[in-house]
């Protein structure tokens, strides 16, 4: 979701963000899911710069909705633009 960005683009690690590790770039991220329900939180900090985000996104997902599919990726899309606008903020 948002941290696809951050990791796909920016080649940071969600799971690699301990102290002892001293990296320049430290990245973490809870991601959420249920039927019609997508929720990203996480933080990035880079030097003394942090960017912080919270998105959350929901829609009917009714049974027999055969667009139900289309919204997800709708959805997931827009997540992506957060992280690459997180990107851009370090």
């Amino acid at each position: 979701m948002v941290g696809s960005a951050l990791v796909e683009q920016g080649g940071l690690d969600p799971i690699a963000h301990h102290s002892s590790l001293d990296l320049p770039t430290a990245f973490w991220n809870k991601t959420g899911t249920d039927a019609g329900v997508r929720a990203d939180v996480g933080a990035v900090t880079s030097g003394e710069r942090t960017v912080t985000w919270a998105a959350i996104a929901n829609w009917d997902p009714s049974p027999g909705t055969t667009l139900d599919h289309l919204t997800v990726w709708a959805v997931l899309r827009g997540m992506r633009h957060i992280g690459e606008q997180v990107l851009t903020q370090l």
